[in-house]
């Protein structure tokens, strides 16, 4: 049971931070279990929902861990300098790696600094330690160390009350395509099937994709530039579309278009190809803009999976030197060449980019984008058949 000091102590520092807190609720202890505590080897429980259910206390996002703990002998935590707009006197937070691997400083008003990794001095060869969240159940695990106070654990406390935390989405464990952000629609734009005329089924390998949901993915459509740039645009362009690869269309990627020196808001903007002279294995990258990406200027397929680098860095955004540039177990040339559902690349593929020989035509069949529908384009498909079905 609480002391009478112990109330008092707290009913002060939820006054204090009362004003910041609406602007942190908390997302602990979902259930309503009392799953909110650590414990400190020299300091007693420390509690991540100190004021109850919606109160002040521990946000987690897939970035940041902000708000405070309460420690019933030391009293408040801050989890970051912006909770109280700080950071510009002194910038420090808990910060979160998107997969529940936490790092960075925490400040106890009464304890000073309070360290959530090792990395954070890299000092982990003599005293490995760091907190982790289980992405699926929201658990957290391991040791913080205090300056001042030593061992906190995350660990050593009943299992039903160690820390516990969830985005609230209402979407549980591996079905959730962000840990710790709420995505309630599970939107994943750069993982959404490409469009196709009817009625041909929408092409479901997408060459540059990933599992995260756009709510947690700082790049939401792949296009190697981040959502936070888009709207300066780049190289004099208008605003880019965060949720469309090819803002304008042209069929080179906005990020190809923003390192290569052409305007990706216009069609008619397009980058430069080089000279013969400058680009020795013709693949219209120049050999200098090849040192820059770490492709091979003298190999117009550095990485040998059917696809020229230029193809794959304008087009496509995957990389000239990975066959699986996304990771999914799907090869680039699998994932380009397969204009449908089936995960394969067959004669349906073929048919299916041959109807459209002679026009501009999709997108999703322009393999090769050079804005038009060809012989080019069947032979990526005829190149890279394959009966092994992607997973």
């Amino acid at each position: 049971m609480r002391t009478l000091s112990h109330a008092l102590l707290l009913a002060v520092f939820l006054g204090a931070v009362a004003a910041a807190a609406a602007a942190f609720a908390e997302n602990v202890d979902p259930g309503g279990t009392d799953a909110q505590y650590a414990w400190g080897e020299n300091v007693g429980w420390i509690n991540a929902e100190p004021q109850g259910e919606g109160g002040s206390g521990v946000q987690v996002s897939g970035s940041a861990v902000t708000g405070w703990m309460w420690g019933e002998n030391i009293g408040w935590i801050n989890m970051s300098c912006t909770n109280r707009g700080t950071c510009g006197t002194t910038a420090y937070g808990v910060t979160n790696d998107g997969t529940g691997k936490l790092a960075g400083y925490a400040w106890g008003e009464n304890v000073g600094w309070i360290s959530f990794s090792c990395e954070n001095t890299s000092a982990c060869g003599a005293s490995p330690y760091g907190v982790q969240i289980d992405g699926a159940t929201g658990l957290w695990s391991g040791h913080a160390w205090g300056e001042n106070i030593g061992w906190i654990s995350f660990t050593n406390v009943p299992a039903a009350q160690r820390v516990t935390t969830d985005d609230g989405d209402g979407v549980a464990g591996s079905a959730d395509n962000c840990d710790f952000d709420s995505n309630v629609s599970q939107t994943n734009t750069d993982a959404a099937p490409l469009p196709n005329p009817t009625p041909v089924v929408p092409d479901t390998t997408v060459p540059k994709s990933d599992a995260f949901g756009d709510a947690c993915d700082a790049d939401d459509d792949n296009d190697a530039v981040l959502d936070t740039d888009e709207p300066a645009g780049c190289n004099g362009s208008a605003a880019l579309n965060p949720l469309g690869a090819d803002s304008d269309g042209d069929r080179v990627r906005d990020g190809a278009e923003c390192a290569m020196g052409s305007a990706p808001s216009n069609p008619a903007s397009r980058p430069p190809i080089p000279s013969f002279a400058n680009d020795t294995d013709h693949d219209t990258l120049s050999d200098v803009f090849e040192g820059t990406i770490g492709s091979n200027p003298n190999d117009p397929d550095s990485d040998d999976d059917g696809i020229n680098d230029a193809i794959e860095y304008k087009g496509h955004s995957t990389s000239p030197t990975s066959v699986d540039s996304d990771g999914d177990g799907c090869y680039d040339d699998s994932e380009v060449a397969s204009v449908n559902s089936d995960k394969l690349v067959n004669g349906i593929d073929l048919y299916v980019t041959s109807i459209g020989i002679g026009s501009p035509g999709n997108a999703t069949v322009d393999a090769n984008k050079d804005r038009s529908v060809n012989v080019a384009d069947l032979y990526i498909v005829a190149t890279n058949f394959t009966t092994i079905a992607c997973p």
